[in-house]
């Protein structure tokens, strides 16, 4: 690989105590950077792209039976 920093592996070593081991071993600045790509990310998304069909719009939650 040309990127140093990419390791090869498979998909078990993406764990969530791997992931906050790497995000523990990053210096602030690099967390941020880190933070401000997710966000730069987000915020390209289309409004439209941002709801996924697992969201829902709390407003038109509708009880169907009652306790």
């Amino acid at each position: 690989m040309d990127n140093p920093s990419v390791t090869q592996g498979d998909h078990s070593l993406l764990t969530e105590e791997n992931k906050v081991r790497w995000f523990r071993s990053l210096t602030p600045e690099e967390r941020l950077r880190v933070l401000q790509n997710h966000l730069d990310l987000l915020r390209s998304l289309g409004p439209d792209r941002r709801r996924t069909h697992d969201s829902y719009d709390p407003a038109v939650v509708r009880v169907l039976r009652l306790p």
